[in-house]
């Protein structure tokens, strides 16, 4: 016969309370350590490779002293939360890609503990696992986790942001208040699109307010936190207004109707796991739909409201203003996780399998994006190419570039010293590029008379280096991609016409096309 010591040993359910709480937060800190670990080594594997086009700006920005990094944005047009935070993080750790990159994976690496919180703490521990796994294999978080860029912080941002509205005003847990006030607000001065997750919780406040018995407590509860994070992002308004009126993102397209049921599928991983993960998700929302009058559906329910009013409110804004990019989903990640992990969690067996599948999907390399940061050639190639050059260069040479971006990508690599110059003429802060107006300047650039002039400072023996990014077809381009064309096209013909220069080098070498955002590197002398 067992003694009642071996029955509380092997029965589960007989182990005393206080043993079982003392081991459940050991098992779940090495549960997310690993998951963590899983993200860090899928993210990591590149990081501190080099700088992109979109990186070696965001350097530049932040290299400027922190009072000056809002007027430097106003010819950038986004807000100045990661920029300042990076500024910090560069004055101790430096300017070296790895060293910058390591920020960006913090952020990434929060965003896994935070999802699990989001998950359990509304839905139960099972949805928690769930919502941490797929973080951690989220194609969107993987690939901004190695990048030194605001996104993985817009992430993180957006879990928690989502986690304490749901707490706040679904739940009716008046402490997550503050939270919520705090993360809006910050995403508001983190990324721009901020904005139409502000839109889709409004709209979301909506059946709050119809279900709350006490609908003036919750009315008087979101004026409070939306208050409160609007009054923290007035000092930045009048910058917003000034970058609506002349940055914008003028290298968009606009999105067509297609791109709102097509969106949600490649941030889930593509269609295929799309198409595994609608069948058997579907039976976790059918037992939501079933339960539909419990405060967890209903909360369920919000979320994906969140999801869809998000979708909807920035492809409208796309038109009005464009903008368009798979990364700036980022800022919704939180609906995301939350609606399709809770929907597996409620699956049984089957989404278990399925949420495994989902994860292994995801989290390939080429799982998400035409665009991985995989391979020196998979975004850029300015770095490789311009240390093969940088030997052959001394101060006071002249780069030209057709295509604005890059020079930031060039200033950061070139030795110091050089003059940096596009179509539109020199640039006196080539770490930073001028979105203002930038369409209107490019068409009445005069491009012979600019290049003569910087060609013309050069002095005998002294070298000009014209970077020649891939030519796309025009068909695929937007105005401000046909004026690059149009005036890098000249500006190669005025350069290679010029008896006084003589081309040295080309890298990479002719007959190859880099791919992503990268360029050949011409290097001419000039010897008369």
């Amino acid at each position: 016969m067992q003694t009642a010591e071996q029955q509380r040993v092997e029965t589960p359910g007989l182990v005393p309370a206080r043993r079982r709480t003392l081991g459940r937060p050991w098992t779940t800190i090495l549960g997310l350590s690993a998951l963590m670990a899983l993200l860090g080594f899928l993210g990591g594997q590149l990081l501190g490779a080099w700088y992109w086009v979109d990186e070696s700006m965001t350097v530049g920005i932040s290299s400027h002293p922190v009072t000056q990094i809002p007027t430097v944005l106003r010819q950038d047009g986004t807000p100045p939360l990661f920029y300042v935070l990076l500024h910090f993080w560069m004055r101790v750790f430096g300017t070296g890609e790895q060293a910058t990159g390591s920020l960006a994976m913090i952020f990434a690496l929060a965003c896994v503990p935070a999802a699990f919180w989001m998950g359990s703490s509304l839905f139960g521990r099972r949805a928690g696992w769930y919502c941490a796994v797929l973080a951690s294999t989220n194609g969107l978080i993987i690939r901004y986790s190695n990048e030194t860029r605001m996104y993985s912080l817009l992430a993180l941002l957006s879990i928690l942001a989502t986690g304490a509205f749901l707490h706040a005003f679904v739940f009716r847990r008046r402490g997550y208040l503050p939270l919520f006030s705090v993360a809006l607000c910050a995403m508001l001065y983190t990324h721009t699109w901020a904005v139409f997750f502000v839109a889709a919780t409004a709209v979301a406040l909506v059946p709050c307010l119809v279900r709350a018995p006490d609908r003036r407590r919750v009315l008087f509860d979101a004026l409070l936190a939306f208050g409160a994070a609007g009054a923290g992002f007035l000092p930045w308004v009048p910058n917003l207004l000034y970058q609506r009126a002349h940055t914008g993102a003028p290298w968009a397209s606009l999105p067509t109707a297609k791109e709102l049921f097509v969106r949600p599928v490649l941030l889930l991983g593509g269609w295929t796991s799309f198409l595994i993960l609608a069948p058997v998700g579907g039976l976790g929302v059918a037992e939501m739909v079933r339960r539909r009058r419990s405060r967890p559906s209903v909360a369920y329910g919000i979320a994906a409201l969140i999801m869809a009013t998000f979708l909807v409110t920035a492809w409208i804004g796309a038109h009005l203003n464009p903008g368009w990019s798979p990364r700036y989903f980022v800022a919704v990640i939180g609906s995301i996780v939350l609606v399709a992990g809770v929907a597996l969690s409620r699956a049984g067996r089957w989404g278990l399998v399925v949420l495994i599948a989902l994860a292994f999907i995801s989290a390939r390399p080429d799982g998400l994006f035409s665009e991985p940061k995989y391979g020196m050639a998979g975004l850029s190639n300015l770095k490789g190419a311009a240390r093969s050059i940088a030997p052959r260069l001394r101060p006071g040479d002249l780069v030209m570039s057709m295509e604005p971006g890059q020079l930031t990508t060039l200033y950061h690599y070139l030795p110091p010293g050089m003059r940096y110059a596009t179509s539109m003429g020199p640039r006196s802060d080539p770490g930073v590029i001028d979105w203002r107006d930038v369409v209107t300047r490019l068409e009445h650039a005069d491009v012979r008379r600019n290049v003569a002039e910087l060609v013309n400072a050069v002095p005998v023996g002294g070298h000009v280096v014209v970077a020649t990014p891939n030519f796309i077809r025009e068909t695929d381009l937007t105005r401000y991609f046909k004026l690059v064309n149009r005036d890098g096209r000249v500006l190669i013909q005025t350069v290679a016409r010029d008896p006084r220069l003589v081309q040295q080098v080309v890298v990479p070498r002719e007959g190859t096309y880099p791919v992503g955002a990268s360029a050949h590197l011409r290097v001419f002398e000039r010897t008369s």
